[in-house]
């Protein structure tokens, strides 16, 4: 089918990781295109964002407590 003759709709996915290779094989398939876009850093967690702007800085925060996940959150605060 070809795209220049048929009217097209523009959708935006979020589609896990585990599916990526289902997905990718049924755009091949039905003659879709798909473009993969970044993520918005509004959509990045903020702990994600301090955690690299960390890395980048080269400053240590120090030892993290993974004894359980009520004391790994408070040993990152």
């Amino acid at each position: 089918m070809s795209t220049a003759t048929v009217e097209s709709n523009i959708y935006t996915l979020q589609i896990p990781v585990a599916d990526q290779s289902f997905f990718k094989s049924l755009v091949k398939k039905m003659g879709w295109t798909a473009k993969k876009t970044p993520a918005p850093v509004s959509k990045i967690p903020s702990a994600t964002l301090a955690a690299v702007k960390e890395a980048r800085s080269g400053k240590d925060a120090g030892k993290v407590n993974t004894e359980s996940l009520e004391s790994f959150i408070k040993s990152m605060e």
